[in-house]
């Protein structure tokens, strides 16, 4: 099977050290491109394709055996994290941990490699929280294991992670049915705190499991047969590697035992009478369906979906909702997709900007780019002496402008090689005694730039104007009014009229100023800089979340409001209440999203209706939720908080799924960057990638 990054020591640990119930390594090339481990094979059931409830003493049998298992594997500095139905399999001689590749060292790993493989319900709550899996994780896990095989049911029931998270931690678990001598140590096994968990060891050494031995004829002849016919389905794809191969044994008509200590096959809506061929099922479907384990996880999150390996002809669960890719797996409600890779920064100083194209995307740490390739996170080049608080942008064919202590530089995404360096345009200004103050937008070939005196920013002459790089000269400059100040930003490069934002800065002398100021705004021709018009609004506060679109029509979020102006007219187009003090707000395809507190709505950029409201995971404030974002295909609205990245179906309003990257301290919101088919989540110490499609 091949290897993620994070499982190569554990291979390199388990080679010299066989344990029981854990498949054998009999080789391994963890610096091949790309690494993988060979195990050998033995025929197995796995435990998610066996009916539930199961008698006692299989319940006894089964978790005994896999404590004993999992004490080999902690004694060895390795966590499974993957115990769970499908990360369990039944062998002739006893149940089997086959998922070597959802395992990572416990002790001292590198940051972002802490990965765990089995579904929500199986994990802990610290772990559901974002905490890294442990083996008191793996325990917790194997008391859910033991509660569902022995009542046939989750003992914190179903649902989205953070309400199983909030379940696991407040509630005690649901285990009626289970005798007494085994309810003890389950409950034990499910306590919110890890400390309190008893050890592998000490579970498998817990009376109601101790000498529950699996070895010799612990399985009935219903499953005999059904890894005998398994043994069969490989022997017969020897000498065939590109033929089709059988399915795996005909099971559904053996009907569940009644016998104490045997386990059933799960029954299968129709019996088959025959094993019939697939029409293209290969060599390589059946050997990783028999031989992967669960493996693909979410870099640094804290659950993943199970049976990452070539699944092409596994449906998805019934009830299954959010974003799918062929051949990666199930995708499970709540659960966010297999993260693609993760670039972590030790230095802490890592910005995302939305620049990406020729499949690098550009990240800023300090005063360098980097360009990171998409497909491995990687970075591949580098410019250095950046300058401004804005000094990165899109342009046209597949290029980066870059603002430098240098002068404007145009570089390709690809290479980072630069095009050409312009430091005249910025000499040139010495006599203006005007300086670069920062580059505010790009589109196609023009760069729009705020120019301003060396000594007095807020009250000096400011002006914008229009460069284009191509030529690579000055299209028009113009003045900008007064109260705009240095920090004025580009509300809209859209349309024929560009606008600028900014507080007012005529008067800004004390905090009291500050908080009766208002914002400006003021419209130019975007052909020719023509002044055309100065707007301010009593409504709109310097710290309200603003939007404009190419029509001259500005959306502004304030206190239980959220309302559209026309900033030609400086009349209010429509007025919507939102509930508690509006967040952050963004502007897509025609949809206004907002954050207010405790829910995030969508409303028709043209009417202001409604089109769908829903609550976040958890509340907060508007500074506490991020800069949101579309997916690039439109299907999903990406809303990050200091703990999480949630995605909405932007049609619906339905919680896709929710993602908390674990060996992340808690900072400022998560930023995000939209690239082709994915979005990197980032922190300054750290950036992953998720798929979006």
């Amino acid at each position: 099977m091949v290897l993620p990054a994070a499982a190569r020591e554990v291979a390199a640990t388990l080679s010299g050290t066989p344990i029981e119930g854990v498949p054998d390594l009999l080789g391994s090339a963890p610096d091949a491109e790309p690494p993988w481990v060979a195990v050998a094979f033995m025929p197995a059931v796995g435990l998610d394709e066996v009916d539930v409830p199961l008698p006692v003493d299989g319940v006894r049998l089964l978790g005994g055996a896999v404590a004993e298992a999992l004490t080999g594997l902690h004694e060895a500095g390795v966590v499974y994290g993957a115990v769970a139905p499908d990360g369990v399999w039944l062998t002739a001689r006893r149940p089997l941990l086959p998922a070597l590749d959802a395992c990572r060292p416990y002790e001292g790993p590198p940051l972002g490699t802490r990965l765990s493989a089995a579904p929500a319900g199986y994990l802990a709550p610290e772990v559901l929280s974002g905490g890294p899996p442990t083996p008191a994780s793996d325990v917790f896990a194997l008391g859910v294991l033991m509660a569902y095989t022995g009542l046939g049911r989750l003992p914190f029931g179903d649902g989205p992670p953070p309400e199983l998270a909030y379940r696991a931690a407040r509630t005690a678990p649901d285990l009626a049915g289970l005798p007494d001598d085994l309810a003890g140590p389950v409950a034990r096994a499910l306590s919110p705190v890890p400390a309190e968990r008893p050890t592998a060891r000490e579970l498998a050494r817990t009376p109601a499991l101790a000498g529950s031995s699996v070895d010799g004829n612990w399985l009935p002849g219903r499953i005999v047969a059904a890894l005998a016919a398994r043994a069969q389905d490989v022997h017969a794809l020897e000498g065939a590697p590109d033929e089709p191969a059988p399915t795996r044994a005909a099971t559904g008509s053996m009907a569940p035992a009644q016998a104490t200590g045997t386990l059933a096959l799960r029954s299968a809506p129709t019996p088959p009478q025959t094993r019939p061929e697939p029409p293209s099922t290969a060599r390589r479907v059946v050997l990783a369906r028999m031989l992967s384990g669960a493996a693909g996880a979410v870099l640094g999150g804290g659950a993943v979906l199970g049976w990452t390996e070539a699944r092409e002809d596994t449906a998805d669960p019934e009830g299954a909702s959010g974003p799918t890719r062929p051949g990666r797996g199930r995708a499970v409600a709540g659960l966010p997709p297999a993260a693609l890779w993760r670039y972590d920064d030790p230095t802490g100083r890592t910005k995302l900007v939305p620049v990406s194209g020729a499949g690098r995307a550009l990240v800023l740490q300090g005063q360098t780019a980097r360009g990171l390739d998409l497909r491995s996170g990687k970075p591949v080049w580098e410019v250095q002496e950046l300058k401004g608080t804005a000094p990165a942008w899109q342009v046209s064919g597949q290029r980066a402008l870059l603002y430098t202590f240098d002068g404007l530089v145009v570089c390709a995404l690809r290479d980072g090689r630069k095009e050409w360096v312009d430091s005249a345009y910025e000499r040139g200004l010495a006599e203006d005694s005007l300086e670069v103050v920062n580059v505010l937008g790009v589109h196609r070939d023009t760069a729009w730039i705020l120019l301003g005196k060396r000594f007095d920013l807020e009250r000096g002459d400011l002006h914008l104007a229009a460069f284009d790089f191509v030529r690579r000269e000055e299209r028009w400059r113009a003045p900008v009014p007064d109260g705009f100040g240095g920090s004025a930003t580009l509300l809209s490069g859209s349309g024929g009229t560009l606008v600028l934002e900014g507080k007012d800065g005529s008067a800004l002398s004390s905090d009291e100023d500050l908080e009766t100021a208002t914002k400006r705004f003021a419209g130019f021709d975007r052909a020719t800089g023509k002044h055309r018009w100065t707007r301010s609004f009593d409504d709109v506060e310097p710290r309200s979340p603003t939007a404009a679109d190419g029509s001259g029509r500005l959306f502004a979020a304030g206190l239980g409001d959220l309302r559209a102006k026309d900033l030609t007219t400086g009349r209010q187009v429509w007025g919507e209440r939102v509930l508690g003090g509006a967040g952050p707000l963004v502007l897509d395809r025609g949809t206004v999203y907002v954050v207010d507190g405790s829910e995030v709505s969508a409303h028709d950029a043209r009417t202001g209706h409604r089109r769908w409201q829903q609550y976040l995971p958890r509340s907060m404030s508007g500074d506490g939720v991020g800069s949101m974002t579309v997916s690039a295909s439109g299907r999903l609205l990406l809303v990050p908080t200091p703990e999480e990245v949630t995605a909405f179906d932007t049609r619906s309003g339905e919680l896709v799924w929710q993602l908390s990257p674990v060996g992340l301290e808690p900072h400022d919101p998560f930023q995000l960057t939209v690239v082709p088919d994915a979005v990197l989540v980032g922190q300054p110490s750290a950036v992953i990638a998720v798929p979006t499609t």
